[in-house]
């Protein structure tokens, strides 16, 4: 989770809660220790605040958790079996697998932005969309020129 590691840059203090939905190996579990990173595996029951700012986070076991500031991670799942049912292979994120010009493993069939990248950014998406766009073009080129 690079998530924890990017963190460390502006926290001095991490709970990692993964409300019991997340299994660490015993490696990241003692890499998280050496960081000390307290992890909470228990599910997350409800935030409590005052006028908009987090105060405490409640879990399942009745356990709270001062915080002033929570990230989150949320999992994100394609909705639509569409690039799988045209054959494009996908990571092991789910998402479509692309070379640098937006090519799947389908001739032909083109990905770019959240279907196929982890970043959740409209300017990277709207990069992506023009390497795709590049690659499109000269394979159209290259196709005609044979």
């Amino acid at each position: 989770m690079h998530q924890v590691m990017m963190l460390q840059h502006w926290a001095s203090q991490i709970t990692l809660c993964t409300d019991g939905a997340l299994t660490l190996s015993e490696e990241t579990r003692a890499l998280y220790a050496r960081h000390n990173i307290t992890i909470i595996e228990t599910p997350l029951t409800a935030l409590q605040g005052t006028d908009g700012h987090l105060e405490c986070l409640v879990f399942a076991d009745g356990r709270t958790l001062t915080a002033q500031t929570l990230f989150i991670m949320p999992h994100s799942v394609h909705r639509t079996p569409f690039a799988a049912a045209l054959g494009c292979a996908m990571t092991e994120q789910n998402r479509i697998q692309v070379d640098a010009l937006g090519r799947t493993t389908v001739a032909g069939v083109y990905a770019a932005g959240d279907a196929a990248s982890m970043a959740r950014s409209v300017a990277q998406a709207v990069a992506q969309g023009s390497m795709a766009g590049a690659g499109i073009n000269y394979d159209l080129i290259q196709a005609d020129f044979r």
